[in-house]
This record gives C-alpha cells, structure tokens and sequence, in this order.
C-alpha cells in the first residue's frame, strides 16, 4: 500500500522525462524493418503496452492505471529502440560494448564513493545511489550482463 501511495515506488519525476526522450526518439528515427523473433517480440512488448493503457477503462484506480500504462510504453520503447534503430550485428555490437563499458564506469564512480562516503550512500544496509532507489541500483549495475552476453556471443574476434 506504502509503494503504491508513493506512485507505485517510483517517482513519476524520475522516469517521464527518460519516456518522453524514448518516444520521441522512436518517432524520428529511422528505423530498419523487423522481421522473424524480432519483430514478434516488438510486437508482443507493444501489444501489452497498449493493454496496460487501455485498462484505464476499467480500473477502478485511473490514476494507477494512467501510470502503470505510461511506464509499459516507457519499457515497449526502450525495448523498441536497439532492436529498431541499429542497423546491422557490428553496430548492434558496438552497441553493447559502449552500453557495458558506461555501466562499469558508473559501477566504478559508485565503487569510490562508496570508498569516500560510506554509509551516505546506503539507505536500510542496501545501496541507494547512484538511483536513489535501492531495487533500481540494483537493477543498473545487472543491466551491463545482457550486452556482455551480446558481445560473448558474437563470433567477431576482437573489440569493436
């Protein structure tokens, strides 16, 4: 009941900026033609995105429902965007490699100033920064695991 009081745990502050970037780079980039599991697994994501808001219908909380739909379409987008935007497995790859390599920075940046700052950054015994929410820190530094699978499994030798 806290969690969902307090917008579902997340502040609507800290994610509609990051939809509306994700929709509006959507809407003009130039994407290249889904096809195969792609192109299911696009539809499927958006499919359940426009599910979510429509529920809005029929909720009996419109403002949650309002909510929990504008996030869907936040992960249909960002879902949306790699598989849409780059053009071909090299890019894709560089891709993954630029994403993990910012991810460990951060990880890094993290890892001193927990160093430096100690217990400033933990909130409960868990870690609450660089997010501000101790799930989605969480969550950002297991982020880098699928680009790595990404590059571990292509069959180009060397970096990018």
């Amino acid at each position: 009941m806290i969690a969902l009081a307090s917008e579902g745990g997340f502040a609507v502050r800290s994610w509609a900026p990051l939809c509306v970037v994700a929709l509006a780079l959507l809407a003009f980039s130039a994407m290249r033609p889904l096809r195969g599991p792609a192109l299911v697994a696009v539809a499927g994501v958006w499919a359940f995105a426009g599910w979510t808001a429509l529920s809005t219908a029929w909720s009996e909380s419109t403002d949650a429902a309002v909510t929990g739909g504008a996030r869907a379409l936040l992960y249909a987008a960002l879902f949306t965007i790699p598989l849409a935007t780059l053009p071909d497995r090299h890019s894709a790859r560089r891709f993954a490699i630029l994403l993990a390599g910012a991810l460990g920075a951060v990880t890094a940046v993290t890892f001193l100033l927990v160093l430096v700052r100690g217990d400033e950054l933990f909130l409960a015994g868990r870690l609450d920064s660089p997010i501000g929410y101790r799930n989605g820190t969480a969550a950002l530094f297991v982020l880098a695991f699928w680009p790595l699978v990404c590059v571990a499994a292509s069959r180009e030798p060397g970096p990018a």
